[in-house]
């Protein structure tokens, strides 16, 4: 029970509980928001790694398909090049011509000049 001084007043150590209690009770609410926050934080971010994976494993079987079509091409190719007779010099101006504006001279043959001199290489 609160002690009433004089003047009709309650006590400052009763007025100072009570804020003491409501503060407590303040902070455990905010501290179960939080809780409650990240446990949904928790979830959202296991969704978006089971979404990352998938299109992970998506890319990852594209890429494949690219490559292994990309193989099969280069097995065509090799083996029609065996009975024809091409300028590899005329092959190279041919890419360095659709190449120029992303490559520089400078760093040599590009990639695809050193993929196309393995095609021409006879066996």
């Amino acid at each position: 029970m609160a002690t009433k001084l004089p003047n009709g007043e309650e006590g400052r150590h009763e007025r100072d509980g009570r804020a003491a209690c409501r503060g407590r009770e303040l902070v455990s609410a905010q501290i179960d928001d939080l809780k409650t926050r990240l446990e949904k934080l928790s979830g959202e971010l296991g969704e978006v790694s089971q979404l990352a994976a998938q299109h992970f494993d998506e890319l990852h079987d594209a890429v494949n398909s690219v490559a292994s079509h990309t193989l099969a091409m280069e097995a065509i190719i090799s083996a029609i090049l065996v009975n024809i007779d091409i300028d590899q010099k005329d092959v190279s101006n041919w890419i360095q011509a659709k190449t120029t504006q992303f490559s520089a001279p400078e760093h040599g043959d590009s990639y695809a000049e050193t993929i196309a001199r393995d095609f021409l290489r006879k066996p």
